[in-house]
């Protein structure tokens, strides 16, 4: 059968037609059907926030946890690039978090070792 609101064509046992949403029971109810939006618009949101000029904290704590492991603060290091773990990052946030704990990690091993010469 035919819609008689927009004229698709649509099974006969609907109730509703699945495009417009008017319902087929004569009655003038109007049902919108749900709009989501695409992985790939949510991705495509996600890099206009990001080139907007603000920082997620998860961002900012990824790189306070590189700038910390380079400067001999591995324990502090460590701990905001666990830390920025836990804020839900993007993927390029996951991966400046676990280069911040590994910097961080690795010179605060080399900086104990020389310390101790």
């Amino acid at each position: 059968m035919k819609c008689a609101q927009c004229g698709k064509e649509i099974d006969d046992a609907s109730k509703f037609c699945p495009y417009c949403g008017a319902n087929l029971d004569g009655q003038h109810e109007v049902i919108k059907p749900e709009v989501v939006s695409s992985s790939t618009e949510q991705g495509s949101a996600k890099k206009s926030s990001a080139g907007s000029g603000k920082h997620s904290p998860a961002w900012i704590l990824a790189l306070l946890s590189i700038i910390f492991g380079a400067i001999g603060s591995g324990v502090v290091g460590v701990v905001l690039g666990i830390i920025a773990l836990c804020e839900k990052p993007t993927e390029d946030e996951k991966t400046m978090a676990i280069v911040g704990i590994v910097v961080s990690a690795a010179l605060s091993w080399v900086w104990w070792v020389f310390k101790k010469w």
